[in-house]
């Protein structure tokens, strides 16, 4: 049986799947909130790995339960985004600090413009739930925009632009969490 594109045996998964993911983002906005600017280029592939874990886990996500949602394919697209971006922090020692805040900032508008998209095909299909993916895609998208340009950044400095970055990221991962693991459970009393 299934039951808007999710195995109802694996209903559970995603939800466990994203507190980590959210949790491994979460850690990485810690790190880059308590590091300075100048230690950015040395914790890069910490957050690389931030990356790689969340990105690995929409993938993941996909092909093992979401590929027959509406919601997989754009899952599926930030996973993959996520996870060959992550290469370039994990792998690159040759990384300019002003660099940084521009790589995680574009990550971060299109993750953005993936969760609006997404919601607004969840909204014109009639389904509940596009509200908040909707709102978390605009705080990214105006986020990301906003850490673009050159007086924010320097007000904020690099390391806090960057950590803000993750953190709005691990919020979204733990949204996406919450909102599956809660409709699992009223699935549940339903029975």
């Amino acid at each position: 049986m299934q039951k808007a594109g999710i195995r109802t045996v694996n209903k559970w998964i995603p939800g466990i799947v994203w507190i980590i993911s959210s949790t491994a983002l979460g850690a990485a906005a810690v790190l880059c909130l308590a590091a300075s600017s100048d230690r950015l280029t040395e914790i890069a592939s910490w957050i690389g790995a931030s990356m790689l874990i969340s990105g690995g886990a929409n993938v993941w996500l996909y092909f093992y339960c979401l590929k027959d949602s509406t919601e997989g394919k754009w899952l599926f697209a930030d996973g993959l985004t996520a996870t060959l971006l992550s290469v370039f922090p994990l792998f690159n020692e040759m990384i300019l600090p002003a660099v940084i805040p521009f790589f995680f900032c574009v990550w971060d508008l299109f993750s953005g413009v993936l969760r609006v998209i997404e919601s607004t095909e969840k909204r014109r299909a009639g389904k509940n739930g596009w509200k908040w993916p909707f709102s978390i895609g605009l705080i990214e998208l105006i986020t990301g925009v906003t850490a673009l340009l050159k007086p924010v950044e320097e007000a904020l400095t690099m390391h806090i632009v960057v950590g803000l970055v993750f953190l709005i990221q691990a919020v979204a991962f733990l949204f996406l969490a919450v909102s599956v693991l809660k409709n699992h459970k009223g699935d549940r009393n339903r029975d």
